[in-house]
């Protein structure tokens, strides 16, 4: 995996996907969807991140 370094403390799990669109363009259409877990909870858009915490991010996967 990799690491990303968030200035602020208190930025969402929003911000955190803006930030990757603005420096991997290309990967901004499939952000929008992708699932996110913090601290290995899955969580959503608005979860404010901390100092420290570890985010995943999954592809939307559909099933039947």
């Amino acid at each position: 995996g990799s690491e990303m370094c968030i200035r602020d403390s208190g930025s969402s799990i929003l911000d955190l996907k803006q930030s990757i669109a603005r420096a991997h363009p290309q990967a901004e259409p499939t952000l929008e969807f992708m699932l996110a877990s913090v601290d290995k909870v899955f969580s959503k858009d608005d979860t404010i991140l901390f100092d420290q915490a570890e985010v995943g991010f999954f592809p939307h996967i559909s099933g039947g």
